[in-house]
């Protein structure tokens, strides 16, 4: 909405509101603007900034119904008095001043539309164009609750001639016309006219191509370098320039303060999405560290490794990891790969925490390959994840030792296994499937034993799969025991599977005895008994256990019927 400024009050005392309240309030108003320019719109730095602006203005209608201002080229006018809020060009009265609002009036319900307000005015500050000007972006948005008025900047201080009277004469100064004859220039005979009047600094010789105009070819190659020109990125030449001068030698006290510049720009860049720009100091200050091109001291040495350290900041990080979920970054962008692989070992349980909450797949993929890389470089760092009392961090640090098959991590992974958790045992299982050596594979053969079902099938299942034979005593132990006869027909079959799979010629014998022997009394096993005994002998794949389950086929009862055929077919059941 506009509306036309009214007369400010003579003097402070006249004010509905003191002059002390007004410069808090747009104070408040310039460090939310300067917040959402820094920060993005979820961060909690920036809706802090934010709250504060809405309770100011809510404090506010609390004494007055609005609050006018006039606009000036050096502050708001309130009443008799300029207040300033900022200096220079940013200056927050002259962002609205110099694209033409001379006035503002914020009424109650301001307040709650303070982050579009912000986001209009950030828009305009960084346009790419004059189509996004202060005035077209707040028109186009029509708050309800602010009323501005503008000038047209091509009109103002433009004296507008008023219109002659009729029967005048035109106001032309004949001093800067001469009079040309037409049929002189020509070379032509005009009757009836003996001449007009036309401007002595114009002749037809000023639009004919000089004598040195450009061809087409010296055209093309000027319109080619004016493209390069325009696309050519003035940050990466800025940060050129400043490795530059931070290479030369005998400038500490300026090395140490470009090192600071780049650390406040780095999570600038990382934040705001621009990845092409943050690697440029990456790999710089990477190729600076290793010394390929000057020798560096060691004291610089090790500012440059602080700013990679800051990386692995959990702010940092987290503006970062947010970035990528909200598509402002492609997670699978080489730059992304810089960023990943100059974290800090101390980055790995946040990378564990942000993957757990991440709801986007290709971004949890993107930082499961992020944590296998620093658990590569930094397997010690798994080790003490592992031994951590957060359930999460040790559920994490099992998945990353498992993916990188990490032999020194099977001692803290057996440890696992007997974690109060039932989540981090079974990742501790998934890990020593994965893991696959021999001292894996035994730890695994305890997790048969476990209080958990699921965490004993996991672990029978894979060590069938795996055949591996030293399991053979404790699954033959699993069988005659008396919680596997208790169990459900899920747990049964892995058991029984994975001991026809691993128990060679004893497995079978002790197999056929459950599937084809009466015991004393003349009665069988039950049916799902006699049923997993097929389909374990299935899984042994021996022809000794194949004569067994022909001698079967005809059993009479049509469970193990169906199982002993499906044993024959070679099915797995899982």
């Amino acid at each position: 909405m506009t509306d036309s400024p009214q007369a400010a009050p003579a003097d402070d005392s006249a004010l509905a509101l003191p002059v002390a309240e007004v410069e808090n309030l747009l104070s408040t108003m310039a460090k939310a603007l300067r917040a959402f320019h820094l920060y993005r719109s979820n961060n909690p730095v920036f809706q802090r900034f934010r709250e504060a602006l809405r309770e100011a203005f809510e404090e506010v209608w609390q004494e007055i119904g609005s609050v006018e201002l006039i606009l000036t080229e050096n502050g708001f006018k309130y009443g008799d008095r300029v207040i300033s809020v900022g200096s220079g060009r940013e200056d927050l009265a002259f962002l609205f001043y110099k694209d033409g609002v001379r006035h503002l009036t914020f009424l109650p319900g301001f307040e709650d539309e303070v982050e579009e307000f912000l986001a209009s005015v950030n828009r305009a500050i960084r346009r790419e164009d004059d189509s996004e000007d202060l005035i077209t972006v707040l028109w186009e948005k029509d708050f309800s609750s602010l009323q501005y008025g503008y000038v047209d900047l091509l009109m103002e201080g433009l004296t507008i001639p008023e219109e002659p009277k009729e029967g005048s004469p035109p106001n032309l100064d004949v001093g800067q016309f001469d009079l040309v004859d037409d049929g002189e220039e020509e070379g032509e005979e005009v009757a009836g006219r003996t001449g007009e009047l036309r401007p002595s600094s114009l002749t037809r010789a000023d639009f004919e191509e000089t004598l040195y105009f450009l061809d087409h070819s010296e055209m093309a190659a000027l319109q080619t370098e004016v493209e390069i020109e325009m696309d050519r990125s003035l940050r990466r030449d800025v940060l050129n320039a400043l490795f530059d001068r931070l290479e030369e030698k005998g400038r500490e006290g300026r090395q140490e303060e470009i090192l600071d510049i780049l650390d406040q720009l780095l999570p600038l860049f990382l934040s705001s999405g621009d990845m092409r720009h943050a690697s440029v100091i990456l790999e710089e200050l990477d190729r600076l560290t290793r010394g390929e091109d000057v020798p560096i001291p060691d004291e610089l040495r090790q500012r440059v490794e602080r700013v990679f350290e800051r990386l692995s900041d959990p702010e940092v990080l987290e503006q970062f990891v947010e970035a990528l979920e909200d598509g402002a970054v492609a997670p699978d962008s080489e730059d992304v790969n810089v960023f990943f692989s100059r974290l800090r070992p101390q980055a790995l349980p946040l990378l564990i925490r942000f993957s757990a909450m991440s709801q986007t797949a290709g971004v949890r993929g993107r930082l499961a390959s992020a944590m296998d890389g620093l658990a590569a470089r930094h397997p010690k760092e798994v080790g003490a994840l592992l031994a951590s009392d957060e359930p999460e961090l040790v559920r994490g640090a099992a998945a990353v030792a498992g993916r990188v098959g990490m032999a020194q991590a099977v001692p803290a992974l057996r440890a696992a296994l007997r974690h109060p958790d039932r989540d981090v045992r079974m990742a501790a299982v998934e890990a020593l499937v994965s893991i696959r050596l021999t001292p894996a594979l035994q730890a695994l053969t305890t997790a048969l034993e476990d209080e958990d079902r699921d965490v004993r099938i996991a672990a029978a299942t894979a060590l069938g799969a795996i055949r591996f034979a030293s399991a053979r005593d404790a699954l033959a132990a699993a069988i005659d025991g008396r919680t596997l006869k208790d169990a459900d027909l899920t747990e049964k079959r892995a058991f029984y599977g994975a001991y026809g799979a691993v128990g060679g010629s004893a497995a079978v014998e002790k197999l056929e005895e459950i599937l084809m022997h009466k015991g004393l009394l003349g009665r069988r096993h039950p049916s799902d008994l006699r049923a997993c005994a097929a389909l374990g002998l299935g899984q042994a794949a021996t022809p000794a256990a194949r004569a067994v389950l022909e001698r079967a086929q005809s059993d009479d009862d049509p469970i193990v019927r169906s199982a002993v055929l499906r044993a024959l077919k070679g099915e797995v059941v899982s």
